[in-house]
């Protein structure tokens, strides 16, 4: 079950079938089940409370490790305890199971949490933990991946206990690699009780939840009957009403991405009945499944629960096969599988092959980030490390960036043209000729130059015969040795390279002591019309840029009417929600602290963990507010940046940051030195556009959410809820947010024309103006040492310099 291996995961629960895991297993494995669940035994040393098993003697380890994945469940002794079971209403001290948006008929051990919550019999509490502790001890002895535990409750009061056990058993359980899954409702008091639980457990990087679907509180109004016709000139809008909660649901969906989400699981009532007798979910379920096969398909596990419900009638010309033992007659037939759970999967299966799921994971692209999802890296630092060969292919396999790098070069070359910026020179044959220097720094393997060869001859193609042609001297400068052997080698083996392009081995700081660039440098002839790089970092500013691009300038080798290319970036920075992703920060402390140490290395330490950058492709993720932007870099510098102080801010004409909702005050100066001070304002829908942080907003689901929060806003300004705590009182979606770090992104404009606003190039792994398809950068993320709760309301506020060494 290691993450990554498919991109559709399914297993199997069946309570009358969870003592016995070799059985269901092999009836699961035939219908094509990649799992099941089984019951724990609680080993206490009691012989009588832990009856024999048959399938601990059945199964080999390896099934154990791969296949079956444990669940708490109540012993027998302890079912009486869940009010539902005593026939009796909850009462102010038990779990509020509705909010929980799960079946209270189900054994989901709701009775060992409630006697463990419950200190007026501690000795009852004491063996009901002694009971859970012994459960997820017997999964790490048989290399079970991970146990299902009951959901939260909802009094933050009792589940402080519950959370005091976790906060025990998680160390225990991941030093086994046995992750926890909590059952979570899709409700915002749920998720909140969750995130609660998280917290007080330390972020335990192994603790994650369980999202389920079922009658009771998944999606109100999704699968119960339709509701009577409303009286004459009532203003009840039923549809209205059920893409409110669709869309309230999708806000929620958001946020559970970031709340380390690990599997969902739909319960067989969940499911309706088509025409032809076959399980369906309804539009609304359809929807947000799709939404989280799109977020998460590549790592979620997704379950099927329950008895089966549904008798789908076997194929046309076919006779009902024989049931199995132990199956409920009704359900052997061909259609109902093995188990009578096959037309589940292969509902759920179908949904996957769906177009808006497979175009997202089953691309080239998607193939490629697979094994970067969530996994933190150490930014490149091309100026101490040359890159590796393998490396640099990688990058050149992005289709979109090095298309941008063309059409940009050719819009620089055709506008040089057209403004008569351009030398004229005679060939050794005689002809008359226009000469573009383009300075390609940071040459790599070639793909700029390249695309810059490709560029010119496109302006040439467009040329009429009596307006001349352009002829490329391209100067390509790098420091890292074994890539200048590749490209003198291309050189050396391409002819149109051999004519155009000089290769200068060079590190840009020591470029005035070059003889070929010194001679470059000598003659205006001979400096660069087009300067054209790739240093950018995830934030736009963290590598290369701008201090090398400044360093090309000051030495003297551009013309005064040079272009570059990038013209501008701009950083922008923004909140982010995922348990994940800190979880993965705080683990850096045990990394070396100079990875040339290698393992055996001095730990870095939680401090400098914490305080570091990460490039990473988030994923588990959620980002809460729209990004804003912090500064902008212009090249070539402007000839009086030393001289001037620039503002930028979210609102046209604000000057202070932090006066308004989506301000930010920047300040320029001369040596690069830069701070903002951002204000994110409430979000609604807390960023449901917004995805991980990494793609482009999905304005789709955005209408979505922010019509179910006005939706919500209206409700609740006309019946306000006393409480506080759940979505109503909000006025929104649902909530507050517990933000774990920030994403940097970058906006780049490669080349704009003088000469037509419609005339630009443009790269940008900023979400609200994403490249789409292009892969060469993934975000950079600034963990918090600790997770910040914002409540519902609150403003977010972020001050960030940006400093020089010496």
């Amino acid at each position: 079950m290691a993450e990554g291996q498919t991109s559709f995961v399914a297993g199997l629960a069946i309570p009358q079938r969870s003592d016995d895991a070799a059985n269901l297993l092999q009836l699961a494995r035939a219908d094509g089940y990649d799992f099941v669940t089984t019951s724990l035994p609680a080993c206490t040393g009691d012989s009588t409370a832990t009856p024999p098993r048959r399938d601990v003697t059945a199964l080999e380890s390896k099934w154990w490790s791969t296949s079956v994945v444990g669940a708490v469940a109540d012993p027998p002794d302890f079912l009486d305890l869940t009010p539902h079971a005593r026939g009796t209403s909850p009462g102010a001290d038990d779990m509020k199971v509705d909010s929980e948006g799960l079946d209270a008929r189900e054994n989901h051990g709701r009775g060992l949490i409630s006697a463990l919550c419950d200190r007026s019999d501690i000795e009852r509490a004491r063996d009901a933990e002694a009971r859970i502790t012994s459960m997820v001890e017997w999964a790490g002895h048989m290399s079970i991946p991970a146990v299902i535990l009951p959901p939260v409750p909802s009094d933050p009061r009792r589940a402080a206990h519950y959370a005091r056990l976790l906060s025990t058993v998680a160390p225990i359980s991941g030093a086994a690699n046995v992750q926890l899954w909590v059952r979570t409702g899709l409700g915002s008091d749920a998720l909140e009780a969750f995130d609660l639980l998280h917290r007080r457990c330390d972020g335990a990087s192994n603790l994650g939840c369980l999202l389920c679907f079922d009658v009771h509180g998944s999606l109100p109004g999704a699968v119960a009957p339709p509701p009577p016709p409303p009286a004459a000139g009532a203003g009840a809008n039923p549809a209205s009403a059920a893409a409110g909660n669709v869309g309230k649901s999708m806000a929620l969906i958001h946020r559970f991405v970031g709340s380390n989400l690990r599997a969902v699981s739909f319960s067989t009532s969940v499911f309706l009945t088509n025409k032809r007798g076959y399980p369906t979910l309804s539009k609304s379920h359809q929807v947000l499944f799709t939404e989280l096969l799109r977020r998460l398909g590549r790592t979620l596990r997704v379950m099927v629960e329950g008895n089966p419900l549904h008798s789908p009638p076997p194929p046309p010309g076919t006779a009902a096969a024989p049931a199995p033992a132990g199956a409920p007659p009704q359900l052997g037939g061909d259609a109902a599988g093995r188990t009578g759970c096959l037309a589940y999967l292969q509902y759920l299966r179908h949904l996957r092959t769906r177009a808006e799921v497979s175009d997202v994971l089953d691309t080239e692209e998607s193939a490629m980030e697979s094994s970067y999802l969530d996994h933190l890296q150490s930014p490149l630092q091309p100026l101490g490390d040359n890159l590796e060969f393998q490396t640099y292919e990688t990058f050149e396999r992005d289709p979109v960036k090095y298309l941008r790098y063309g059409v940009a070069v050719q819009l620089a070359v055709r506008d040089a043209l057209s403004l008569g910026r351009l030398s004229k020179i005679t060939t050794p044959e005689g002809r008359e000729v226009y000469q573009v220097n383009i300075l390609v720094v940071g040459a790599g393997r070639g793909p700029l130059i390249l695309a810059a060869l490709e560029a010119v001859e496109n302006v040439n193609d467009s040329l009429t015969a009596d307006a001349g042609a352009v002829l490329p001297c391209v100067v390509g400068v790098e420091k890292n040795r074994s890539a200048v052997l590749y490209l003198r080698s291309l050189q050396a083996r391409e002819p149109r390279w051999a004519e155009s392009v000089t290769i200068v081995e060079c590190d840009m700081r020591h470029a005035n002591s070059n003889p070929t660039l010194s001679q470059m440098r000598g003659e205006e002839s001979t400096r660069a019309d087009i300067m054209v790089s790739e240093l950018l970092g995830s934030f736009g500013d963290n590598e290369l840029s701008p201090e090398c691009l400044d360093g090309v300038q000051d030495c003297g080798l551009l013309k005064s009417n040079c272009v570059s290319i990038p013209q501008r970036y701009t950083s922008y920075i923004a909140p982010v929600s995922s348990m994940r992703l800190h979880s993965e920060a705080s683990a850096q402390a045990y990394s070396p602290s100079n990875p040339t140490d290698g393992p055996g290395g001095k730990p870095c330490g939680t401090l400098q963990a914490m305080e570091t950058p990460y490039v990473v492709r988030s994923h588990a993720a959620c980002q809460t507010h729209i990004e804003l932007p912090c500064w902008e870099f212009v090249h070539p510098r402007p000839p009086t940046a030393a001289n001037v102080d620039k503002d930028k801010s979210g609102a046209e004409g604000s000057k202070e940051g932090g006066e308004a909702g989506g301000a930010a005050k920047s300040r320029f100066a001369a040596d690069n030195e830069r701070f903002v001070h951002a204000v994110f304002t409430p979000d609604a829908t807390h960023g449901a556009g917004c995805g991980p942080g990494y793609g482009p907003f999905d304005a789709a689901v955005a209408a979505m959410s922010s019509s179910a929060a006005a939706q919500a806003q209206a409700a609740h300004s006309a019946s306000p809820s006393p409480d506080g705590l759940g979505g109503s009182s909000s006025g929104g979606t649902g909530g507050g947010v517990t933000i774990h770090g920030f994403l940097g992104t970058f906006h780049s404009t490669l080349y704009q024309s003088p000469l037509s606003e419609n005339d630009a190039s443009v790269i940008s792994i900023a979400p609200s103006s994403f490249s789409v398809g292009m892969f060469s950068w993934f975000p950079l993320y600034f963990p918090l040492r600790e997770p910040l709760r914002v409540p519902w309301g609150s403003d977010v506020e972020l001050t960030m310099w940006r400093m020089n060494d010496s």
